[in-house]
């Protein structure tokens, strides 16, 4: 039973480190495509240092993507576990009346999506065409396909929702900053929102 609780603590605080990690990566890369607002010349200084058969970039991008399916496996567990009412899954859960709330099904709705749409976009930009280097003019023929267009934009709203509400059950999980929390879930959800209307503009500039 100790080696189970122990077990579910380490898998619980994966969850979290990788979340982090990948929060962290898709803010930083989220940046570097909104350079877009500054022109062509900006976001493909962005791109040329994103070149394909460079071995650091290859490393890691294969690390994102280890990250993600950790991520993704140890959600989609989670899922699995608290639909079969397994209590020392989602024990804490239970505490902080998370548990079957709006917000709750939304975190896992949108990651069951984000595990589909993410998968498109990776294999179109790691394997589509011969390029070693994703120029804007690539980025704008690849967006000219209204349905890549459209994978993006749900993309974009399932990312940034799930990682709200993944910080937002950080900050609930690790009983965080306690007195400030509807201050920080309000500025969480401006915070999503701004990001979403940046966002489209970004895909707006690029077709």
């Amino acid at each position: 039973m100790r080696i189970l609780l122990l077990w579910n603590t380490f898998l619980s605080l994966l969850a979290t480190l990788s979340g982090l990690f990948l929060v962290g990566f898709m803010s930083v890369h989220f940046l570097g495509v909104s350079l877009i607002n500054f022109g062509d010349d900006a976001l493909n200084w962005y791109t040329a240092h994103l070149d394909k058969s460079n071995i650091f970039i290859v490393l890691a991008v294969l690390a994102v993507i280890l990250v993600f399916l950790v991520h993704m496996i140890n959600g989609f567990r989670v899922m699995w576990r608290y639909f079969r009412h397994l209590p020392e899954v989602h024990t804490y859960v239970g505490n902080m009346k998370y548990k079957d709330s709006f917000l709750w099904y939304i975190h896992f709705l949108t990651g069951i999506l984000l595990a589909i749409f993410v998968t498109v976009h990776l294999t179109i930009a790691c394997f589509a065409g011969s390029h070693t280097v994703t120029t804007v003019n690539i980025i704008r023929e690849q967006l000219a396909d209204p349905r890549y267009l459209t994978v993006m934009g749900i993309l974009l709203a399932v990312l940034i929702t799930h990682g709200v509400c993944g910080i937002r059950n950080i900050i609930i999980k690790y009983n965080l900053f306690e007195k400030y929390r509807t201050i920080i879930f309000y500025g969480l959800a401006f915070l999503g929102l701004g990001l979403f209307a940046l966002g489209l503009n970004n895909l707006y500039l690029l077709q």
